[in-house]
């Protein structure tokens, strides 16, 4: 049997209860008013039966019923007990009023339904308030911390290295003392470094004379725990062992060499102090990066070499900037990517190059490399995964969407990237220009180019 849903709700126990005591209360109370007409049957208005009605509104029909059938049984029983002492009650006084105590029933269980899905949603509401609050102050808070974390850290790594690009000069002679104050100042603002020192490698090994500080670093003691470890390996040495011990007798947290590709180490990095927060597994990658991007820089002409006298048309500085970050992402796992764009032979050709050629990011490289029918682009991006890739392709397609109305492929774009996994990047680049067929990620055809 299907009953509506407030009827199925009943009052509480003491609901029931006070239903009782108002119905009683209201008989003796019209009981002591009028001896003889206790039930007001005869009185122009049945103000008894305003019991039944506020206990209906109050609490729903059943407690309404409940106190109707109290008055009624009341006076059914004074009636037949006593031999009908009080004015009768009519069939249509009777029916009249237990109808009207059911319709004020019905709206008062109705609005008793309503009252609780109220308070239940007003309090599912504060709890949300109250959640939202603590992930509003919580965010306040990391916001906050972020702008800490940006007044001490004013470079992102990206500007950091534009900086760093902008100021290496190639050389044979190796790291000048130009070169390292420039580049101890830019890692130091990066990295927070408050005592540091570069150090350059003469024929006797680590020179102790710095050729760049920041602060007032110590003299250089090479009975250093840290520093004797660090030139005994020939490698990144911090504090923390690769057992997991500490040092606890160096002057040095850091002690790091600047090594080029062929193992060359050009000068030294000490770092005595800096910003506690900083000194964690990520900037310490970081750094490794930063010491071998400049490393080749110094003698990146070299590293182009091999690219250079088999593809003589490279631009030097696409050339250059290859090498080091296949260096990179072979040592350290710093991906970067190598974007191929051929274009079709179609009246938005040039227009498409020209647009490409235009919205270069400012660490990106770009090879123009032309031909009879169709062109391409090599585009390099530092420092990138898959993701960047797909939102430098995505803003490619917003760029020719806007400018000519066309999507890649209509405008005879095809996609094709790579990583950095080539030992030699002239391999990479010769097979990237051999390939005629593209390869696009699966999820950015999906979306349509």
């Amino acid at each position: 049997m299907n009953v509506p849903w407030h009827l199925r709700i009943l009052p509480r126990p003491w609901q029931w209860g006070e239903t009782v005591v108002l119905t009683v209360g209201a008989v003796g109370l019209a009981a002591w008013l009028h001896p003889s007409d206790p039930f007001l049957s005869a009185s122009p208005f049945p103000w008894i039966w305003m019991a039944p009605l506020l206990v209906a509104l109050r609490y729903g029909m059943w407690a309404g019923m409940l106190s109707s059938g109290m008055i009624l049984s009341g006076w059914l029983f004074t009636d037949e007990l006593l031999g009908s002492p009080f004015p009768a009650l009519g069939k249509s006084y009777v029916v009249g009023l237990l109808f009207l105590v059911l319709l004020t029933g019905e709206f008062g269980s109705q609005w008793n339904i309503h009252l609780t899905q109220i308070k239940e949603w007003n309090a599912y509401l504060r709890r949300r308030v109250h959640e939202i609050t603590q992930s509003y102050h919580l965010l306040g808070m990391s916001h906050q911390q972020l702008e800490k974390d940006l007044a001490n850290r004013p470079l992102t790594l990206r500007d950091a290295l534009t900086r760093l690009r902008g100021f290496l000069v190639n050389s044979e002679e190796g790291i000048s003392e130009i070169g390292a104050h420039k580049f101890l100042a830019l890692i130091g603002q990066y990295f927070q470094f408050e005592v540091a020192s570069i150090h350059a490698v003469g024929f006797q090994g680590i020179e102790c004379e710095p050729l760049a500080v920041i602060g007032d670093p110590p003299p250089l003691v090479l009975e250093d725990p840290l520093v004797a470890h660090a030139i005994a390996t020939e490698g990144f040495s911090h504090i923390v062992m690769a057992d997991g011990s500490y040092l606890d007798n160096t002057e040095y947290l850091i002690v790091a060499p600047a090594k080029r590709s062929d193992g060359t180490i050009i000068s030294w990095l000490l770092v005595k102090q800096m910003r506690f927060l900083n000194l964690h597994r990520d900037n310490l990658l970081m750094l490794k990066a930063f010491l071998g991007y400049f490393s080749d820089g110094i003698y990146s002409g070299q590293l182009s070499e091999q690219i250079i006298e088999r593809f003589p048309e490279c631009p030097v500085p696409f050339a250059r900037e290859l090498s080091r970050l296949t260096r990179l992402q072979q040592e350290l796992g710093l991906q970067s990517q190598l974007v191929r764009l051929r274009f079709d032979e179609t009246p938005v050709q040039d227009q498409a190059v020209g647009m490409i050629l235009k919205t270069a990011r400012g660490l990106d490289e770009i090879w123009y490399v032309g031909g009879d029918v169709e062109q391409r682009l090599l585009v390099l991006l530092p420092f990138s995964d898959e993701s960047v890739v797909e939102g430098y392709l995505e803003r490619l397609r917003e760029l020719l969407k806007e400018r000519l109305g066309l999507t890649l492929l209509e405008a005879g774009v095809h996609v094709q990237y790579h990583e950095l996994e080539e030992s030699n990047p002239a391999d990479l680049v010769e097979r990237l220009l051999a390939e005629s067929s593209p390869r696009v990620s699966a999820a950015f055809a999906h979306r349509g180019m």
